[in-house]
């Protein structure tokens, strides 16, 4: 039947239920979590949805009221002039960045996707708040803003409305296409009932009708699924959920990570009826921010390492350089005061303090050569261990052993100096303190670990006594903890006394 025999109450009926489609859009739209505006050439905003007066604060009457430029952050105004030239020419703009001005005074950070109809002198545009980088929900076209208010008109008028309602369904779906989120209709039971492109290309499947018929659990990865029935509740409850990261599967059984956010559409008495949901893609940004973890942990174990190190340096000084500079100023006290009346008496403290000056500055080059002995970079770590043995057996004190066994010829220069100076601090101790007639020193190779062992056959001493106040050992622990190694001490009063030391030497210790 054409339009010229169509009585006016079947016109009616039609333009009603033209009328109820273009609201159901509407009603979709205003559900949707992204901002969807129409805006004419002349620099209004002819429609905006919900999530954009509810994002930027603005009311609808205030959005359509004022000038689009004045909502543009005055910094973006001249980008915004040749965007809206570019508009004009037909050119459809993606990944828009425009900041909003909220009715508060702050600001939003909007990405959009703008698309032109010159005929109509409008734009449609779909944003997503990225301001808090949650990334854009997608983008579902508004449907055509105007109907005639009048019942019932001549053919053209139907005509006219019949060809807007195609031309809004028409970029509804450009919009969808266009959008990298994946986007979703589903039944209340979760089951598929439309998926867009970037849907179907995200799990690999090749029409809606395959993803219909698949329950909606196989596209969770199983640990996942119960909390997905939870929160399909939650939205049925609430009307709304957002951003919540599920793993989810692939029809070739891969797996990613997506961020899901979900809407219920109600029928007009206010009862749910459907879902639409947006998902994105977040495997990448997952893996970025798993590696810049593991680089903060990195970073923060070497300024543990650098901490601990100045630590180490502070007991030798302490121990040391400390001491003698110390002791000389004590003398130099007692020349000045007995110059004067006990002049042999200030001559002897004065000698006294000359050769503690001395053995402070011969105590400054031994550090300054034990913070990295020459030896090593030269000839390496075994043959630096044996020359260090040799130099302390010239102080005199026990003899002293050494026995090596390694099948690696250099290591990193920083795994080099932490081992020279774990064997120097337990050889130090077990000279000065064990009053043992030997001392053996073994490094030994063990496939990637590398064992080092200094033992006496001294006084001993309890284990359980030994606290922070024993600087030698509580640098080798120090070391050994951030090397991951692992570090034991075996004594017992009267029997001597054995420090082992085992560090990873192949795996965890490389150099960039």
């Amino acid at each position: 039947m054409s339009d010229h025999n169509k009585t006016k109450q079947q016109l009616v009926e039609e333009l009603t239920a033209l009328r109820q489609q273009v609201a159901d859009q509407r009603r979709i739209t205003d559900n949707l979590p992204v901002l969807v505006a129409t805006a004419g050439f002349d620099g209004y905003y002819k429609e905006v949805n919900a999530a954009f007066t509810t994002i930027l604060g603005w009311s609808e009457q205030e959005l359509l009221s004022r000038p689009v430029f004045e909502f543009v952050h005055l910094s973006d105004r001249v980008k915004a002039t040749a965007h809206l030239e570019k508009l004009k020419r037909g050119e459809t703009l993606t990944n828009y960045l425009d900041r909003k001005v909220c009715k508060d005074g702050s600001c939003r950070w909007i990405d959009w996707v703008v698309i032109p109809v010159p005929d109509r002198e409008i734009v449609f545009g779909i944003g997503r708040d990225i301001t808090d980088e949650r990334w854009a929900k997608e983008a579902l076209e508004k449907a055509h803003d105007e109907l005639e208010e009048r019942v019932a008109e001549r053919t053209s008028e139907l005509r006219a409305v019949n060809k807007a309602l195609q031309e809004s369904e028409a970029n509804f779906r450009t919009l969808v296409d266009m959008s990298p989120d994946a986007v979703f209709t589903g039944d209340l039971t979760g089951r598929v009932t439309f998926a867009s492109r970037q849907a179907l290309q995200m799990y690999g499947a090749e029409s809606v009708e395959e993803m219909r018929a698949r329950n909606p659990l196989d596209f969770f990865d199983p640990k996942d699924r119960p909390r997905f029935l939870a929160n399909l509740q939650k939205t049925l409850e609430e009307g709304m959920t957002r951003d919540i990261e599920y793993e989810l599967v692939r029809k070739d059984g891969t797996h990613f990570i997506g961020e899901l956010s979900a809407a219920t559409i109600h029928d007009t008495t206010g009862k749910p009826e459907c879902f639409v949901a947006v998902l994105r893609d977040i495997t990448e940004r997952k893996q970025t921010q798993d590696a810049l973890e593991r680089e903060r942990q990195s970073l923060w174990k070497m300024l543990q390492a650098s901490d601990h190190e100045r630590q180490i340096i502070a007991y030798d000084i302490h121990d040391g350089l400390a001491q003698y500079l110390a002791a000389a100023g004590m003398e130099f006290q007692a020349f000045n005061a007995m110059k004067q009346n006990a002049p042999q008496d200030a001559e002897k403290s004065y000698q006294t303090a000359v050769e503690l000056i001395r053995r402070a500055h011969a105590e400054a080059r031994r550090l300054i050569s034990e913070v990295r002995h020459p030896v090593i970079d030269e000839r390496g770590l075994a043959t630096a261990i044996v020359s260090m043995a040799c130099e302390q057996q010239k102080c005199g004190g026990p003899k002293i052993e050494c026995h090596t066994s390694v099948r690696f010829d250099r290591l990193p220069p920083i795994l080099e100096n932490a081992l020279y100076r774990m064997v120097q601090e337990a050889l130090t101790n077990a000279c000065k303190h064990s009053k043992s007639e030997k001392v053996t020193v073994t490094m030994v190779q063990e496939g990637q670990d590398v064992r080092l062992e200094v033992q006496d056959w001294g006084i001993g001493f309890n284990t359980e006594a030994i606290d922070k106040g024993h600087f030698g050992l509580e640098s080798i622990r120090q070391r050994a903890r951030l090397l991951g190694g692992r570090l034991t001490i075996q004594s017992t009063p009267g029997a001597g006394a054995l420090v082992r030391v085992v560090v990873p030497i192949l795996e965890n210790h490389t150099e960039d």
